[in-house]
């Protein structure tokens, strides 16, 4: 299992290891030619080290039509964060650090 970093999820990888992380595992639906995302991950890159029990992944939309069907993504940056297996939250945008620890204090303190 990968601790404390961002991984990168696709089309093939997706399933299995959303399902086998015992961690939350937040994942960013983003894109090469989205500004936005690219400030979002930026927040990311600084969260990452911040919650010991979260994974940070990140799967581009462009890539991976399947994974982005199946959770109805429609606008980017899209953040879904995953517990065994199922989503139980989403955000959609880029946020500020402060307000994406807002967010994840929620579910992971």
């Amino acid at each position: 299992m990968i601790y404390n970093k961002i991984i990168k999820l696709t089309d093939n990888n997706f399933n299995d290891y959303i399902i086998s992380c015992l961690n939350f595992i937040l994942v960013d639906f983003w894109a090469e030619w989205c500004s936005p995302c690219k400030a979002f991950s930026l927040v990311l890159d600084k969260i990452v080290d911040e919650y010991i029990n979260l994974v940070i992944a990140k799967i581009n939309v462009d890539d991976n039509s399947l994974v982005v069907k199946k959770y109805k993504i429609k606008s980017i940056p899209t953040s879904l964060l995953f517990k065994n297996g199922c989503v139980v939250a989403e955000k959609i945008g880029s946020f500020s650090l402060q307000e994406m620890k807002i967010f994840l204090d929620k579910y992971l303190l």
